[in-house]
Order: structure tokens, then sequence, then C-alpha cells
């Protein structure tokens, strides 16, 4: 059963093509050797039977509950079920088909849907997999597989509309952005349009929420005024950008059955704009101005307890910005800020070594592109690229 929008979270069949054709020669090879030495880690770690987390646990549900979070297990089977399944669309090889197959099957049968979007945040990775090998599977698996993501996304739309009905936090923060990209993912990668409509529908206001607030430094959003982090700054791009990709894949599907007239990624709704935002956020990242009071006057109860238990850093870390300047880099390579340009794939070069991360870290899977010391492998069109508009909703 194959549907109009595969491959929109993840490669379309001409994206695949280009990937192999960039891993097709020498520099390719080592880099494919490189990026994928998680995939035979994964295999490796997967040997045995793999132990699915029933019901996902976060670092807040921890503090409430007494109990411990599991969303770094979550994580770490969801980018390996992704690394395996991209491994085999570049490879060709079997194993890595089965194997990722595997994982994703033991999740469908043997975890509980949530309603929470964080909680099922590292699940995303593991979605775009599957988007991958989709038509790989039996008729009986895709059901079983699209059935548990589709039982996901009604749970986190029943839990999104509870939350906006009494008018809490989580239904505009970052809760809301990871809300959007999780089902607009499931939708595209199982053919739900119902789903879609969600994410279409949902984002010009999520990107509204991103407006300045009187007495605090601006473009920083509702997250910032939530919690006085540049943390959640940061976590909330994550989403909100994975958000912006997908618009603008629907986007460029033949017709534009969602109507969408607008760049993502520049668009102006309310005073708000990713752009803009991550503007705000690049000098944090750079260490050009310095976080080192994080949290402090936080409206989340459970802040105080997770900065005692380590879960939370009093000061910011430049590496938590990554996944937003990754994802940035399918818009634009550069963004200027307050007369500022910067670069950036050389801001994460430098925040990686800083971190102690190998720059050959930029050479492992991402869900929506490579980045590497070959031609990035999928050139994304941006039909309204060069197109602004401001909202007012």
């Amino acid at each position: 059963m194959t549907n109009s929008y595969q491959g929109l979270a993840s490669y379309t069949t001409n994206e695949i093509a280009a990937l192999q054709a960039d891993y097709a020669d020498k520099d390719g090879i080592d880099a494919f050797k490189t990026a994928f030495k998680m995939t035979t880690d994964a295999l490796e770690a997967n040997s045995m039977p793999i132990e699915v987390v029933k019901t996902i646990s976060t670092s807040g549900d921890a503090v409430e509950g007494g109990g411990s979070s599991n969303t770094g297990t979550v994580g770490m089977q969801g980018t390996d079920a992704y690394t395996l399944a991209q491994a085999y669309e570049i490879d060709g090889n079997s194993t890595y088909l089965t194997k990722a197959e595997t994982i994703m099957m033991d999740w469908a049968k043997g975890s509980t849907p949530t309603s929470d979007p964080i909680a099922n945040a590292g699940l995303i990775s593991m979605f775009d997999g599957y988007d991958m090998i989709r038509n790989s599977f039996t008729t009986a698996n895709q059901t079983t597989m699209d059935s548990w993501m589709q039982s996901i996304g009604s749970n986190i739309i029943t839990g999104q509309g509870i939350e906006a009905l009494s008018k809490g936090q989580s239904a505009i923060n970052n809760h809301q952005s990871f809300a959007l990209e999780e089902v607009g993912t499931i939708g595209m990668v199982t053919g739900d349009t119902k789903d879609i409509q969600y994410l279409v529908n949902g984002f010009l206001k999520q990107v509204g929420e991103l407006h300045s607030f009187a007495g605090e430094p601006a473009a920083l959003g509702v997250d910032f005024n939530e919690r006085h982090a540049i943390h959640y700054v940061a976590y909330n791009l994550q989403a909100l950008i994975g958000d912006a990709i997908l618009i603008d894949r629907l986007a460029n599907v033949a017709g534009n059955p969602f109507h969408i007239n607008y760049n993502p990624f520049t668009v102006n709704v309310d005073g708000g704009s990713i752009q803009n935002t991550l503007g705000a956020l690049m000098p944090y990242e750079t260490g050009a101005l310095k976080s080192t009071n994080e949290f402090s006057g936080s409206d989340d109860k459970n802040d105080s307890a997770r900065i005692a238990d380590g879960s939370l850093n009093k000061v910011y870390q430049p590496i938590d910005g990554l996944p937003a300047l990754q994802e940035a880099q399918y818009f634009t390579s550069t963004i200027t800020a307050n007369g500022t340009s910067y670069n950036l794939a050389q801001v994460a070069a430098t925040v990686m070594k800083g971190d102690h991360y190998s720059v050959l870290t930029t050479t492992e899977p991402n869900e929506h592109f490579l980045t590497s010391n070959i031609e990035s492998a999928s050139s994304h069109t941006l039909g309204l690229a060069g197109t602004s508009l401001t909202v007012t909703l």
C-alpha cells in the first residue's frame, strides 16, 4: 500500500537515487563507512531482541512520579531504526532492512501509545525510517505499523485539544511544536490527510508564539517567557524547523492540495518568525552571549527539581542548539541577525569541536539531510524560498 505523500518525511525516490549516487565514488564510500559505523553499532546493539519501552516516561514524569526517565532509550532505538533503514536504501544490504523492520514491528506491537508529544519525540526518527522502507513491509505489517502510528497521532491530537481547552501552556509551547511534527509526519508516512491537515492548520499559529515579550530579549517566544531558559528556545526551534520542512515539502506536492502559499522559514505571524528566533539564538551558539542562570524564575514547578537531580543545566549548552542549526540548513546556509552573518555549518562544527565531538559527527545521518564532506545528497527545492508574508491570526 503506497500513498502520494510517502517519502516527503524522509527521502523521495529521486532523492534516494541522488543519495546513492553521492556515495558511489571513493570519497562517498569512505564517508559511508564513517557515517554508518553507527549502523554496525546498531546491528550489534540490537543483536538480541530489544526491550521495547512499553510506557515512555519523560524527566518531568520522573520528577512527579518518583521514577526515572526512559526517553534516552527511546531516542537511541529510534535512531538505530532510522540509521538501519537509511543504510539499506543506500547500500541495499537486506540485513539492515530486516533489523530495521524488526525494531519497528517490536515497537508497534509492544509499546503503548501516549498523548505526550515530548515522550514521543524520540520516535520521530523511527517514523522517518519507516517512511523509507514502508514499501518493503508486507501488507499485514504495514497495517500493524500504520495503525500504531495513527493511534499515537490520535492520542496527541486529543491530548493537545484538552490542553487548549484548559488554556495550558503545553497547548502553545514546545509541546505543541513537537505535536505538529509528530502528527504531520505520521500523516505523511501513512497517507492520513487528517493528520497532515492538523500540521498545516496549526503551523502558522505556532510560529506566532515566537513573538517578543516586553522586558525580555526579542524574538525568544513563549518558551523563554515560561521557562526563562535559552535551552527551551533551542528545543522549540528544533521541532518548529522540523515542522517548517514538512510544510515546505507539502507545498511542493503537485497541485498544492493544502494551499500553502508562504515560506515557512521566513513567514512572520503576529511578530514572530522562525528566522528571527534562530537569529536571536545564534549569539548563544557562538558564545558571544552566555545564559548562566537558566530556569531562574521558571513557571514550571519541576524545573528546580530537575536542576537539582542533574537532568537540567543552569548554564546554556550550545550543543543543545545543534539540531536546530542542522535542520535550518535545509532552508539557508547563513543567518543574519543584528548586522552579524552566521554560517550555520561553521558554527555547528565549532560547537561540536568545543563539546569534544569529532568533526566526522557531521557525516552522521539526519532526518532530512546529510551534512558531510561530499556534496549534499538531497537537493530539496524551496518552491517559495524567495517570498515573504506577514500573517495576523
